[in-house]
């Protein structure tokens, strides 16, 4: 039998980040994934969602084009071309984390991870032995409970699809739902999204997810608030969809983004008595420890802040804690302020308080800017940015920042940084603007 220091379970973002710094730590370190190296991100998220994003643009591109004096003519779309385009370069990722992984000298062993006990995992007729053990196993997407809920596709079927969809529904609009709407809308297909609430985004700024409420349509996106389907039912190639509101539509193609739930299921963690929350996930402390001492567990499968950039820096803190601090120095990890995007059209991005959590706080101040970007002025694209500011009205500290419009995520990274040092308002009033840009709005705000 092999024994390691570590197994680690999954092979996604937050268990390749752990197993490196494990290994240059010293440790006999054990990786254990049945599917594609890279996890959901590499695979079936971030990544090929980002490829997918930027694909469906081309056509708004083409279309600013005329405004600049360019003729473009004869451009034509092709969805096995972007399908097999990207279905290669994610198989050269995964060709990279392998190298990463072979380089840091970790073992990786390929299989459905089963717990026999509380230090032994078995991976088809092989029994690993872990002094530690770290369970990475991510989440994956659920269906609503409907008749005919299993004729819907999931995220993760929808980059391989064999033809691209004329007529769409989209069930959801969080992160993947929108982020899927703005793509298939762009590429052309008849696009609409369905969801529970008046506004999509739930959990966002307020008066943001009203502003793009407002935009989506200017983009061909359907929207049917307050209402979701009771029943999908086959016709031939289409599937007909039944709804709350007692209408009845046919789609080529379902697609339910109503969640994630933590990938424990196969693991028999009943097994080491390991404790779940309601919603299926590995119940830990702030250090990352499970009930059990030597088992901890983070990424999605926690279910916490369900992002990329987070589990790769909570497998950091994990690890320099383990071996860098002593136990009773370790640090926690520090998660209250964790700037996000949403690769929607228009993009989305934020960092820290909405305006309500503020308020709930104490006194705020809010500043607001928007505006036409000036590129649609001879687009003739009708689509706005908007921003929002919410300081803290005794110490005039920033305490969210909101946007949406173009090059959203990558106006706010730079900006994150400033929140996450603790910036004030006046630090933000008294940086030079750069002209004319779109970012320089953030330090104009009035």
């Amino acid at each position: 039998m092999q024994v390691f220091d570590w197994l680690i379970i999954g092979a996604g973002s937050a268990g390749v980040r752990a197993a490196r710094l494990a290994a240059q730590s010293g440790a006999n370190v054990c990786v254990i994934e049945q599917a594609a190296l890279g996890g959901t991100c590499v695979n079936l998220g971030c990544i090929p969602k980002k490829l997918y994003a930027t694909a469906s643009q081309f056509a708004e591109q083409f279309t600013a084009a005329v405004g600049f004096g360019w003729q473009i003519e004869g451009a034509r779309f092709s969805w096995p071309a972007l399908r097999d385009h990207q279905q290669h370069y994610i198989h050269y990722l995964n060709g990279v984390y392998q190298r990463m992984l072979d380089q840091a000298g970790v073992t990786i062993v390929r299989g459905q991870a089963i717990f026999v006990d509380a230090h032994h995992v078995k991976v088809g007729e092989q029994v690993l032995q872990g002094k530690q053990i770290l369970i990475a196993t991510g989440a994956a997407p659920v269906r609503m409970s409907i008749p005919g809920a299993e004729l819907a596709k999931i995220s993760d079927q929808m980059f391989a699809l064999p033809q691209q969809p004329q007529r769409l529904l989209i069930v959801g609009s969080g992160y993947i739902g929108l982020e899927f709407a703005g793509i298939f809308a762009g590429l052309g297909t008849h696009t609409e999204l369905c969801f529970r609430q008046s506004l999509p985004l739930n959990g966002f700024d307020d008066e943001l997810r009203q502003q793009l409420a407002a935009q989506l349509p200017l983009l061909d996106i359907h929207l049917l608030p307050n209402n979701l389907p009771v029943s999908i039912e086959s016709r031939g190639n289409h599937y007909q969809v039944h709804f709350q509101q007692g209408q009845m539509a046919e789609y080529d193609q379902v697609l339910m983004a109503t969640g994630r739930k933590p990938n424990t299921q196969s693991l028999q963690l009943e097994s080491i008595g390991l404790q779940l929350n309601d919603a299926g996930a590995i119940i830990v402390d702030d250090f990352f420890r499970t009930h059990v001492p030597h088992i901890f567990a983070l990424g999605d499968v926690i279910d916490r802040h369900a992002l990329t950039p987070v589990a790769i820096a909570q497998a950091k803190c994990l690890m320099q804690n383990f071996y860098q601090r002593p136990a009773a120095d370790w640090q926690v990890f520090d998660d209250k302020l964790v700037a996000s995007a949403v690769f929607s059209q228009p993009e989305v991005a934020t960092i820290g308080l909405t305006q309500q959590q503020a308020e709930q706080q104490g006194d705020c101040q809010v500043y607001t800017a928007n505006f036409r970007p000036l590129t649609n002025g001879l687009s003739g694209h009708l689509s706005r940015c908007w921003m929002k500011m919410v300081v803290d009205k005794k110490t005039q500290r920033v305490l969210g920042l909101h946007m949406i419009g173009p090059h959203a995520a990558e106006i706010m990274q730079g900006f994150a940084v400033a929140v996450t040092m603790g910036a004030s308002k006046a630090d933000f009033d008294r940086t030079l603007a750069i002209h004319p840009t779109l970012a320089e709005e953030w330090v104009l705000l009035k």
